[in-house]
């Protein structure tokens, strides 16, 4: 259990070190007319509400399914895509493997879709080394 808390924060720290160094998104979350924002970039933050709004249901194989069609759609601008998907996995690295593994999800699966993201737009190595090679948690 230490173990898996342990990998969630390193895939946490990569994560705000990919959205600062490669995309240049300080996340942070601000009450802003009454809505919590994450990113300045209103698109995505009302993007990202709609996929917090449904982990906050435990429905996050529905976001999951959704953040890819999101993905689809903004792969035009691959760095807005790539750091929706980030903001959306960090999301679940906060969350209890108790609450995960109750919306039908797992740690393992958190991973894989940081791994996939990464790898989709070009960032798998530079994840990796930030994680120091763990990938398997």
């Amino acid at each position: 259990m230490v173990e898996r808390d342990y990998v969630m924060r390193l895939i946490h720290e990569m994560i705000r070190a990919l959205l600062k160094l490669v995309l240049h998104i300080d996340w942070k979350e601000e009450e802003k007319d009454g809505m919590v924002q994450t990113v300045e970039d209103k698109e995505l933050n009302e993007r990202y509400q709609t996929l917090r709004k449904l982990v906050k249901e435990k429905k996050i194989n529905e976001a999951e399914n959704l953040l890819y069609e999101y993905m689809e759609e903004l792969d035009q601008d691959e760095n807005r895509a790539f750091g929706l998907s980030l903001l959306f996995y960090d999301l679940l690295t906060g969350l209890s493997e108790e609450y995960l593994n109750d919306s039908g999800f797992t740690r393992e699966e958190v991973t894989e879709g940081v791994r996939t993201a990464a790898s989709r737009y070009g960032y798998e190595r530079f994840a990796q080394e930030l994680m120091e090679g763990d990938w398997d948690g």
